[in-house]
């Protein structure tokens, strides 16, 4: 029965083609655990056997890789083996390692109390698993079983194969564009406005971004619409904008007229008269403030000039008004 196994088990492997993973298996667990490809070259390929009173509890033993892959992939497996007769367990599980945390699926899960029914007596599981990964995580499968035989072995053997069909992608890239931006202009010309626009993908890592206008580029003053797509390798293209809007310089402040208003010239006031000759002062030299005595005849001599006061007397004959009499005349001089 062993010999039947071991012969579907190479007919199974000789139908699986290589990986297309670009990455390097390594293997491990009790017992002897040994990589038979690392799926450089090959599919990859793993092969484990316990023996001894070991085989009675549950072993377990990992076959794993740190892939480049993105995306879903698809890895098919061929699993076969010998785990004696009696009370026999055999298990398979895929996992995926991202970011610490660690998501397992169940593939195989067989039990036989008895024997001659699968897993007892041997056993060969093929299928495909579909896994969800990103650069960077670690990609595998953990396998094993136990039984309760006194023919106390586990052996194994996994190959994978990830040429399966891929599923196709088919969604587009998701873009992430800045949200609408303001800007102040900086002359006459607009403002030089720069963004960052980027894209994220299912599948491929890097995935570019072109926008019109461009970052960097200037804007004129006003509202002008930026438009933005991404394409990613499988031809899905992503479309997308944002407004940008430069504010005109502002007008540089000037002083407001002087509204005020001109107050009308007063008229020119007349010309007041030219003031009176003042009065001329009192006389001086009142009635009888000069000496004099009285003569007949002509006129007196003059009066002596150096004084401020003096006075010319003539006396003579006369008829006043018909009266006989005599007549003086007195006249005063004042000397300025």
């Amino acid at each position: 029965m062993v010999s039947l196994v071991v012969l579907l088990a190479s007919m199974m492997l000789a139908a699986v083609p290589a990986l297309a993973l670009s990455a390097v298996w390594t293997g491990s667990g009790p017992g002897t655990a040994e990589v038979v490809s690392d799926g450089s070259a090959a599919a990859p390929e793993f092969r484990y056997a316990l023996y001894g009173p070991e085989v009675w509890s549950t072993s377990t033993w990992r076959f794993s890789a740190t892939t480049t892959a993105s995306g879903p992939i698809e890895i098919g497996y061929v699993y076969s083996g010998f785990h004696a007769f009696y009370d026999v367990d055999a298990f398979l599980r895929a996992f995926v390692t991202h970011d610490g945390g660690t998501t397992s699926t169940t593939l195989v899960e067989a039990h036989a109390g008895g024997c001659c029914s699968p897993p007892s007596q041997g056993f060969g599981y093929t299928g495909t698993a579909t896994l969800d990964v990103a650069p960077g995580d670690t990609v595998g499968f953990e396998l094993g079983g136990r039984n309760y035989d006194s023919d106390a072995r586990l052996l194994g053997t996994l190959t994978l194969d990830d040429t399966a069909v891929t599923p196709p992608d088919t969604a587009p890239p998701t873009l992430d564009l800045p949200d609408d931006l303001t800007a102040p202009a900086t002359g006459p010309q607009g403002a030089t406005v720069t963004f960052t626009a980027s894209a994220t993908d299912q599948v491929d890592v890097d995935v570019p971004v072109s926008c019109t206008p461009a970052s960097g580029a200037t804007f004129p003053v006003g509202a002008t619409e930026v438009a933005c797509r991404a394409e990613d390798a499988a031809g899905n293209v992503a479309t997308g904008g944002f407004t940008v809007t430069v504010t005109p310089v502002p007008a540089t402040p000037t002083e407001p007229e002087d509204q005020t208003p001109t107050p009308p010239t007063p008229p020119t006031p007349p010309t007041p008269p030219a003031p009176a000759p003042p009065a001329p002062a009192p006389s001086e030299c009142p009635v009888g403030s000069a000496p004099f005595l009285p003569t007949f005849g002509p006129w007196d001599a003059p009066p002596d000039l150096s004084s401020p006061c003096y006075r010319m007397v003539k006396t003579g004959e006369g008829n006043l008004v018909g009266h006989g009499g005599w007549l003086l005349v007195d006249v005063r001089f004042h000397l300025a």
